[in-house]
């Protein structure tokens, strides 16, 4: 028994209290990272948009539909997670289903860029 446990007072809470700020903090910067890598993916998409660079529009295609990949995983993985339940289980997957409809639109956007890079250099080459 601790000595704060001897003196009656209860620590449980101030335990729970530190861990729920430790992963509201982990969870912030989960966030802080995910916001700069798809913001990082948009400039580099532009960029390559205004360049007419195939092979980059191309890699950002890749890019995301492995985030494509990892958010229907994680769907699953939240789906069958027996802990998740209710209310916060259902913004959890409406937050990845969001991100699986805006990186497939994103993907079907860049495949028409690459489509109409390639006819552009078709056109160029034919005339």
């Amino acid at each position: 028994m601790n000595k704060k446990a001897k003196r009656g007072i209860d620590t449980s809470d101030v335990w729970a209290e530190k861990l729920k700020e430790g992963i509201d903090k982990i969870i912030r910067n989960a966030e802080k990272s995910y916001d700069a890598q798809v913001t990082v993916l948009l400039r580099a998409v532009d960029s390559a948009e205004k360049k007419a660079d195939l092979k980059k529009l191309k890699a950002a295609r890749n890019i995301a539909l492995t985030w494509i990949e990892y958010f229907e995983t994680l769907r699953d993985l939240v789906k069958k997670d027996p802990n998740k339940t209710g209310a916060g289980k259902k913004a959890s997957l409406d937050f990845i289903n969001d991100q699986i409809k805006f990186f497939n639109i994103l993907s079907k956007e860049i495949d028409r860029k690459v489509l109409e890079g390639k006819a552009s250099k078709i056109r160029q080459s034919l005339e």
